[in-house]
């Protein structure tokens, strides 16, 4: 009779288990990989504006980045994709072209989304905005504009001093230039997808350690001794639905 150990076999089985799900985890974390975008803003004045706008809030909330951070939330990026635009504002009388940044970040529920400063260096715009998504991409934009010219019912800020507000969300697409309107501002916004500037982000599990994984389940085998059989023809191997080979002997008399 042929002495097969039910223990290696259990072990056999416990490694392609623990192999499988080493895999699973491992190719998730790559489709859950969050889509990178360049984000491309600009922040104009209207020299005559046409009317007014009383200003829904009065306080400029604080973001929580400011363009040019390196983290694993955003990048710097060069402004690339509204460079006629900004051109076209700076050489026309009729508007004061205040701020043009550039960045990269990668988009999250509204729940853990960012929300990046703006700021001129002219001090002319202060505020911020927040990207999300949901079922669409969604952006919440909050700015001042510290106006060279009075405007008649505008709401204070927190100083007092009257100075027109943009407060607007909308939902927007990629690859789209987006206007927001301002009796006294204007706001191009463009999104693009880009790739992850990250290399290996932490949300994944780095190969070196997948494959670390993967040679400790296998040479967990060698730990479970070894037994001798006498005759392979003795021996069927029947696959099953399980992860594992199914290993059946067949008892012969001497």
């Amino acid at each position: 009779m042929y002495n097969i150990s039910q223990t290696s076999i259990k072990a056999s089985s416990l490694t392609l288990k623990s192999i499988c799900m080493s895999s699973f985890i491992f190719f998730s974390s790559l489709s859950n990989a969050e889509q990178w975008y360049q984000v491309e803003l600009i922040v104009f004045e209207i020299v005559e504006p046409i009317g007014t706008e009383q200003s829904p809030i009065k306080f400029v909330p604080t973001g929580d980045f400011w363009p040019g951070t390196e983290n694993e939330f955003m990048q710097p990026a060069e402004n690339s994709t509204l460079l006629d635009s900004a051109n076209k504002l700076k050489n026309s009388p009729l508007y004061h072209l205040h701020y043009h940044q550039s960045w990269q970040q990668p988009i999250k529920t509204k729940s853990h989304a960012k929300s990046i400063n703006i700021e001129s260096a002219n001090e002319m715009v202060l505020g911020q905005i927040s990207l999300h998504k949901a079922t669409y991409l969604h952006v919440t934009l909050d700015i001042q504009l510290n106006s060279t010219y009075p405007q008649e019912n505008a709401s204070p800020n927190i100083e007092g001093v009257p100075k027109p507000y943009l407060a607007q969300t909308r939902r927007i697409r990629s690859k789209k230039l987006h206007f927001f309107d301002h009796p006294n501002m204007g706001v191009l916004l463009k999104l693009s997808p880009v790739e992850s500037p990250i290399n290996d982000q932490e949300s994944l599990i780095p190969p070196a350690q997948y494959s670390s994984i993967i040679s400790r389940n296998i040479s967990f085998t060698s730990l479970i001794p070894t037994f001798t059989i006498f005759s392979t023809s003795d021996i069927d191997i029947k696959l099953s639905d399980s992860p594992a080979a199914r290993l059946t002997t067949k008892a012969q008399q001497a």
